[in-house]
């Protein structure tokens, strides 16, 4: 695979963005014991310190530029994979980078959303308002970004879920099948599914529970690359080098011949 070690460092790089990411979502959505759901309000949102929504969109702002050059490694990985007489490949391929490139948009927009609505929240909170209104208004202010916060998410998370899967199922990607589950998609549902517990430290942990997906992908692509072989490339200067050791070898051995 040609430039084999800038594609690592950019799913390296990819995460590392990951990891902050999911930093910021444990400080955000991570409410603790005690919280109740009412819509889209959380009620421990009044008791969180105001300082964990600073620092989760500011780390969440870090980490997008590092996420987004970990999406151009997976994306150049995953078009290594596809075989090009293959339309099947090839839209799948197209797939993956269109959910790609919509996590990259999302991870900054979504968490600057999710940010916005409980500092609102916050804010009403002290004023003399009805909880009633509160709700009514923080409501309000969601209904005009849901449509791009839901599909720039859902895009992100089926497109590059089912684009990896797709590529692990036929064996392209040199992973061990029973590893196709490894992405946001399998993690967000198991999120959804043990909400139904309503254990609070469950709810927590998988806070973050889309980046544990694309950290594991990430790492199964830096495996991938590192498993497909190189192309021996020579510089200019190793091929003139070679040409004077061939020439040397020519000259010895015409002596040799004379003598």
């Amino acid at each position: 695979m040609k430039n084999a070690e800038k594609v690592v460092k950019n799913l390296i790089n990819g995460m590392l963005g990951v990891g902050l990411y999911m930093a910021a979502s444990w400080l955000l959505f991570a409410y603790g014991e005690g919280n109740s759901h009412n819509g889209l309000i959380e009620s421990n949102w009044a008791k969180m310190p105001i300082i964990r929504f600073r620092l989760a969109i500011l780390i969440t702002a870090l980490a997008a530029p590092l996420f987004l050059i970990g999406v151009q490694g997976a994306v150049r990985a995953i078009n290594t994979a596809r075989r090009k007489r293959y339309p099947v490949d090839f839209y799948m391929a197209k797939l993956f980078v269109m959910g790609a490139y919509a996590s990259a948009i999302s991870m900054l927009f979504n968490m600057a959303v999710s940010v916005m609505l409980p500092v609102l929240y916050r804010e009403l909170f002290n004023t003399r308002l009805m909880g009633a209104e509160i709700i009514s208004t923080v409501e309000s202010v969601f209904y005009y970004v849901s449509i791009p916060f839901y599909v720039y998410y859902w895009v992100g998370i089926v497109g590059v879920s089912v684009g990896f899967m797709y590529f692990v199922m036929i064996g392209r990607l040199l992973i061990p099948r029973m590893m196709m589950i490894f992405t946001p998609l399998f993690f967000v549902v198991l999120e959804i599914a043990l909400k139904t517990f309503e254990n609070s430290l469950v709810d927590d942990i998988f806070a973050a529970s889309d980046g544990i997906g694309y950290l594991l992908m990430f790492g199964l692509l830096i495996s991938f690359v590192a498993k497909i072989p190189r192309r021996s490339r020579r510089r200019v200067s190793d091929r003139g080098e070679e040409r004077s050791h061939e020439r040397y070898e020519r000259n010895m051995r015409s002596r040799q011949r004379e003598r």
